[in-house]
């Protein structure tokens, strides 16, 4: 544990900077290894080179072991994680349910008149995107209990 001359919001601002950074490297490293990504709506062009994906996270390997190495020598630490990353997904996936009745005939309707056939077809495609969400919430439901 080293000394340091910089004050205790000098030493927060510093943890403020270096997990708003790791979060960036975070987000290019999720990028760039996500290229294969089966999302029909890809953000990024998969322009990036695979030979040099390695050094990218090998370079964000090292400057991440860098900043472990600042925060120990200033005695740092950021607070413990918060968020269940459980209780993320099934909140997302709940939200995704109710996304999907946007797509129902009664809310459609304001963006033209329906034909029977058009709400049916709406219909349609609501329940079963519905119920792919549904059965996965279903799998994913089942919290493991801890075995203490």
């Amino acid at each position: 544990m080293g000394s340091t001359n910089l004050t205790p919001n000098h030493l927060h601002t510093l943890l403020l900077i270096l997990r708003y950074v790791d979060g960036l490297l975070f987000d290019a490293e999720r990028i760039v290894s996500d290229v294969d990504h089966d999302s029909p709506f890809p953000e990024y062009v998969a322009d990036f080179p695979m030979e040099r994906q390695e050094i990218l996270k090998e370079g964000i390997s090292d400057f991440r072991e860098t900043v472990r190495s600042i925060m120990e020598n200033l005695s740092i630490s950021p607070d413990p994680p918060s968020v269940s990353s459980y209780r993320y997904v099934s909140t997302s996936l709940a939200f995704a349910e109710m996304s999907l009745e946007k797509i129902e005939p009664k809310h459609m309707v304001a963006y033209g008149k329906l034909t029977p056939a058009a709400e049916r077809e709406l219909l349609d495609i609501a329940e079963s995107l519905q119920m792919k969400i549904r059965r996965m919430k279903g799998k994913v439901d089942k919290r493991p209990t801890s075995m203490e």
